[in-house]
């Protein structure tokens, strides 16, 4: 497999996730709105960072729903022990 393959299956593979999880996408958004929620804080690394810097696109500018985004890894509950 080569990158060139695997952009080209993008929209494909997209497609068939948007098919699959419409149902629980629609479910989270109808729980934001009844929730009345302002603001997201996610935590994510690699490419789950990667990820979470396109949900912040999608709830900032086209929800205009601030999104944090954060690294857990220097998040510790002793905060006196180094990350």
């Amino acid at each position: 497999m080569t990158l060139y393959s695997e952009i080209m299956e993008q929209p494909e593979r997209v497609s068939a996730l948007l098919e699959v999880q419409r149902s629980n996408v629609e479910h989270i958004a109808e729980e934001i709105k009844k929730r009345d929620i302002r603001y997201v804080f996610l935590a994510a690394r690699g490419t789950s960072d990667n990820a979470g810097r396109y949900a912040n696109y999608l709830m900032g500018a086209m929800n205009r729903l601030p999104l944090a985004l954060a690294t857990p890894a220097f998040w510790r509950k002793d905060k006196n022990r180094a990350a």
